[in-house]
């Protein structure tokens, strides 16, 4: 048998098989190996050894004690991209080889099987007519043979399906432990030892000897910059390389205050920026040599995940970077198979998942961004249509504003990413809403000096906007309401001189717009509302004949559109609000029984409003205003029993709409009123204990 298998050659398997069976196949082995050739114990180059590596201890020796400690010789080390799982699977390399009789180390590239080709020359393995299934065979078959322990390490396997298409095979290596760094959260045929992000502390010694010139000062700055990049191991390197570059002991170029305000506008947006060495994806002997931005977008690769992964990933790319429940995406997104494609992705290592939240990384948001630049705004549009709408007016009350307080805070990040030079064009006009929207939030929960930054926000890119197009109408609209933004913000702040300004900004653009577009109604309904603004801002400063004027204009334009347009609710309502106006107007002018009709006919209006749409907030707080407004009137005209039943009408509506809305600022207001005017009232009609009780609830809210 032996002089038969040393002079007689068999070119091929079907040879093979008709030659030998059963166990002497497994001796023909040595047939490809060459006579007495013995394996050397480093079956490839040793991996780079990281220079730099801290705050890894305890994970290796863990990782030890699992391979050694029994049936577990497959190990998935996982994590994120750039988090160092390479170094780790190097470090333990160089730490425990002595403990190996064979290592390899080898990257997978196009898979597990090709990259294995590359042991066949120091395994000693010669094919020449095998077919590629025939020499994997003999290749695992010749692993398998060597003496254990060995170690293979499978840097970047991060296919799932090519994991379960070489399973088989790479069980069959049950000499060997084998190694798999990987972003795949888990993998059934392994036990997985996560790694996952450097303490501060041993982030900041990382930093430290890399960037050696850190001061004391900076030690703030620094925790802040590793929070801005999502305490990504290696973008962490890549930027203390990039400040060495940059500064010396003599002279600083590049401060990290700097480089910290450059990552707030994206982690490939830093002002300076130069050629970097690291060992990560290095190729060949030599260090990889590029600047950080280029390093860090190849860190991911969008091609082979699915349209809608890509999708959808888009969206996180422009949602905070933090922990979101699936209960506010599938709100937000209402996709069908959100449930399965959050997974998938959670799965590749796109995205982390927390039972049932999901949070992306600051690194995957740059790359997706960049990446996805040319479909960003068509992949989220569907989004910000949706916040558009759970933010407006009308729906901001739903739950003492939890979803509110939530959606502007995505609001807010989604703007700052769709105001960049290249969406202004196309997105302006949703971006200024949204800011709109957000301010109305943060004005109703009284957080005004935020309302106002929101406003003036959404104003610039309505200047900008109207630049790029000074002749598109619609551009000249959004302008003018943003200048009625700014001026009931500085109204409200009681900047009345400022708020003037903008009231009369707004005017002259809405007389040219409906000049030009007599037909078009939103710019009638728009100098209507201008009107009413410039109104109640000429009242406030004293100048009465002035108010009267625009609240006749205002009542004027609202008549007529809700005669031609009856069944507008919102006309109905503009109707209303301009009795209300001029009723105002004449009480200040000292007419009570003109201001008594006109408060008269808003109450009508408001509560068929009310009644036929009851749960608009809106129209049953303006009912609550209209019955204080009557109360007042019946007051100052000696009507006191009168004016005592609006008044308890106007609490009792007031008490609603704070028990159901504690947060909302105007609506606790408005009830503090409402108790001080039935205080009033008692009083003046000798019900000093019932006056005491409401001016004591007066006074706690």
């Amino acid at each position: 048998l032996l002089k038969r298998r040393i002079h007689t050659p068999i070119r091929n398997k079907d040879e093979l098989n008709s030659t030998f069976t059963g166990k002497e196949q497994t001796f023909y082995i040595d047939k490809y190996i060459s006579e007495n050739y013995t394996p050397p114990k480093l079956l490839t180059t040793p991996p780079f050894s990281p220079p730099v590596f801290e705050g890894r201890e305890a994970d290796l020796e863990a990782v030890h004690d699992k391979l050694f400690g029994g049936e577990n010789f497959l190990l998935l080390v996982n994590g994120q991209g750039g988090m160092g799982k390479t170094s780790f699977a190097a470090k333990y390399w160089e730490r425990y080889q002595a403990e190996y009789n064979y290592l390899a180390f080898l990257f997978v590239a196009e898979g597990i099987a090709e990259a294995m080709m590359n042991l066949t020359r120091s395994l000693g393995l010669n094919f020449t007519t095998e077919t590629p299934e025939e020499q994997t065979t003999i290749l695992i078959e010749t692993i398998s043979r060597l003496d254990k322990p060995c170690l293979l390490i499978l840097d970047n396997a991060n296919d799932e399906e090519d994991l379960n298409d070489n399973l088989l095979a790479l069980r069959k290596c049950q000499n060997c432990h084998i190694l798999l760094t990987s972003r795949l959260a888990k993998f059934e045929g392994a036990e997985k030892h996560p790694i996952g992000s450097l303490s501060d502390e041993k982030a900041l010694q990382v930093f430290r000897k890399h960037y050696a010139l850190l001061q004391e000062s900076e030690i703030p700055l620094f925790y802040e910059t590793y929070e801005a990049i999502g305490k990504n191991t290696l973008v962490l390197e890549l930027l203390a390389k990039n400040l060495t570059h940059f500064n010396s002991a003599l002279k600083q170029r590049y401060s990290l205050q700097e480089m910290l305000n450059d990552l707030q506008n994206g982690l490939t947006q830093l002002s300076q920026s130069k050629a970097v060495k690291t060992a990560y994806q290095a190729k060949g002997t030599g260090l990889r040599n590029e600047t950080p931005e280029a390093i860090i977008l190849s860190m991911y690769d969008l091609t082979g995940l699915s349209e809608a992964e890509i999708a959808l990933l888009s969206v996180f790319a422009v949602l905070p970077a933090e922990n979101i429940a699936f209960e506010a995406l599938e709100k937000l997104l209402k996709e069908e198979n959100l449930d399965q494609t959050l997974l998938t992705l959670a799965q590749k290592g796109w995205i982390e998942q927390n039972e049932t939240d999901f949070k992306v990384s600051p690194v995957v948001q740059e790359i997706t961004r960049h990446k996805n630049a040319e479909r960003l705004l068509t992949d989220c549009q569907a989004l910000i249509d949706v916040l558009k709408d759970q933010l407006h007016p009308d729906n901001l009350h739903h739950e003492d504003y939890k979803y509110a307080t939530l959606y502007s805070h995505y609001a807010e990040n989604i703007a700052t990413i769709f105001t960049a030079e290249a969406y202004l064009a196309e997105a302006g006009r949703d971006m200024v809403m949204l800011y709109q929207r957000c301010g109305d939030f943060y004005k109703i929960t009284g957080n005004l000096g935020q309302s106002l930054a929101l406003f003036e926000e959404g104003h610039q890119i309505c200047e900008k906007t109207a630049l790029i197009s000074p002749k598109s109408a619609d551009a000249k609209n959004v302008l003018a309401i943003s200048y009625q933004f700014l001026g009931n913000m500085h109204s409200e702040l009681g900047n009345l001189d400022k708020a003037l300004q903008f009231f009369e900004k707004q005017i002259g653009l809405f007389e040219q717009l409906y000049a030009d577009y007599p037909s078009n109604v939103g710019f009638k309904n728009g100098l209507a509302i201008s009107s009413q603004f410039l109104g109640n801002t000429h009242s406030s400063l004293g100048n009465l004949d002035k108010a009267l004027q625009f609240f006749e204009k205002y009542f004027e334009l609202n008549e007529q559109l809700y005669a031609d347009y009856p069944s507008n609710v919102d006309f109905k309502n503009g109707l209303a609000i301009s009795y209300e106006r001029l009723g105002q107007m004449h009480s200040e002018l000292g007419d009570l029984n003109k201001a008594l009709q006109f408060f008269e006919k808003r109450s009508q209006i408001g509560e068929e409003l009310y009644r036929d749409y009851p749960s608009n907030v809106g129209f049953k707080n303006g009912l609550a205003i209209s019955y204080s407004k009557l109360g007042q009137t019946h007051s100052e005209l000696g009507n006191l029993d009168k004016a005592l039943q609006f008044f308890e009408k106007r609490s009792q509506i007031g008490e609603e709409l704070y028990a159901d809305y504690p947060s909302n600022v105007g609506f606790k207001n408005g009830l503090a009123v409402s108790y001080s005017k039935l205080g009033e009232m008692h009083s003046k009609l000798g019900n000093l204990e019932k006056a005491l009780q409401f001016f004591e609830k007066d006074f706690e809210l």
